[in-house]
């Protein structure tokens, strides 16, 4: 997880910078957002409460405020989905507690990744609207919930990214 978030850490504003000059919008989802936070050995070890650990969906939301700041990026929208509702709570609580506020909509959805994103590029395709370039982040628990053909889908989406983590170990 920490090494995966290193990466993320340094080629989400990447992406978003380069992308930033020469689109007003931009898009983030995030398909299995998880708690949004999480705690070390460390933490546990020293009996901290707060983690300052945080997951994909408050690094892709600071990143992107910092850019704002900046002046690098103009608006970036934020969906973040899990399945687990008090998943996408303590998202919610940790967005809450920071103060998080971007130019563009930060959305935490409770719901399969699978369904949702399906559902979405279908209203997208209706009057054939283009997609703002969206950069997706698939980091399942497993494969049982995304299907090779949603991926396929995501991909033909002009100007759009996708950062898949595949966790091996979890097939057994």
């Amino acid at each position: 997880t920490e090494m995966k978030h290193r990466v993320f850490r340094y080629y989400l504003p990447q992406w978003l910078s380069i992308l930033g000059k020469f689109h007003k919008n931009l898009n983030y989802v995030d398909g299995f957002g998880g708690l949004g936070a999480y705690h070390t050995d460390e933490d546990v070890k020293s009996g901290k409460c707060l983690s300052k650990n945080f997951g994909s969906p408050i690094i892709s939301m600071l990143s992107i405020l910092d850019l704002e700041q900046k002046g690098k990026v103009e608006k970036a929208n934020v969906l973040v989905l899990d399945k687990n509702t008090e998943y996408i709570r303590n998202v919610e609580i940790i967005v809450d507690y920071l103060k998080i506020k971007t130019n563009g909509f930060i959305s935490l959805k409770q719901g399969n990744f699978d369904e949702e994103i399906n559902q979405f590029l279908d209203q997208i395709g209706v009057g054939n609207r283009k997609l703002a370039p969206t950069f997706f982040l698939i980091d399942p628990f497993g494969i049982a919930d995304i299907r090779l053909e949603t991926i396929k889908r995501i991909m033909r989406l002009e100007k759009s990214e996708i950062l898949l983590n595949f966790m091996y170990n979890c097939l057994q």
